[in-house]
């Protein structure tokens, strides 16, 4: 996802977004999934330069990518990923200690797959956007009609952003994902600091209470250390 989010699309300044791509191999691993399986409708919230979308369409799948980015041009966006490459290795370097090198030995192998992530993206983004798989929108409100979507995932946003966003927040969004998708997947988490999200409980008990079916799954990821899970909710 786009680093610093905001709650609203209308007025965001590209100057205070920092670019951040995943791919579908990391996808697959935080999310559970099975590879791309081309029967299911996903939705994937606050995407920012994610690959996700390009390599699952490339394979037959079908993804519709929301993010307050996505009102900006291919070039205007990859002007940005140049601008914010070093301070976000220099970023990560600060908080070092927070990640387990195993996958990324260091920081240059890091920025070079996110690098490769978001190259995928912009090769992608113009033919995408103009298809309608990607879309300028954020949560807790999304003008899409109600079972929309098989699937929904939040990568990076819900819960890493603890910090900036409440717990109203929280449940609003994941009430309105559910609105929208029969099933929903949120990875990690954990705060950005590194500890579980304060908000995890209350949006289990939101879900609890409304009757949908909620677990803690195991991720094979673990690039950020702590609990290694993704919250997964069922409506039934």
């Amino acid at each position: 996802m786009t680093g610093t989010p905001s709650p609203e699309s209308r007025g965001l300044a590209l100057s205070g977004v920092v670019p951040w791509g995943r791919g579908l191999s990391e996808y697959v691993r935080m999310f559970g999934l099975g590879g791309v399986d081309r029967e299911v409708a996903i939705l994937d919230v606050a995407s920012g330069p994610s690959s996700f979308n390009a390599e699952v369409t490339a394979a037959g799948g079908s993804v519709l990518s929301l993010d307050p980015i996505y009102q900006f041009s291919r070039d205007e966006i990859a002007s940005r990923i140049s601008e914010t490459r070093d301070m976000l290795i220099d970023k990560v370097r600060e908080k070092a200690d927070f990640y387990n090198w195993v996958e990324f030995p260091d920081m240059e192998a890091l920025a070079t797959a996110r690098m490769e992530a978001m190259g995928r993206f912009l090769d992608d983004y113009t033919k995408g956007r103009d298809d309608g798989r990607y879309r300028v929108g954020n949560l807790p409100r999304l003008d899409l009609p109600a079972d929309s979507f098989d699937l929904a995932l939040s990568s990076h946003f819900l819960y890493s952003y603890s910090d900036q966003f409440d717990a109203g927040f929280h449940v609003a969004s994941v009430v309105e994902l559910l609105r929208v998708a029969r099933e929903v997947r949120i990875f990690p988490i954990l705060s950005i600091d590194g500890t579980v999200s304060p908000w995890l409980e209350e949006v289990r008990r939101e879900v609890t209470a409304r009757g949908w079916r909620d677990e803690l799954v195991p991720a094979n990821y673990g690039i950020q250390k702590g609990p290694d899970f993704f919250h997964r909710i069922r409506r039934e």
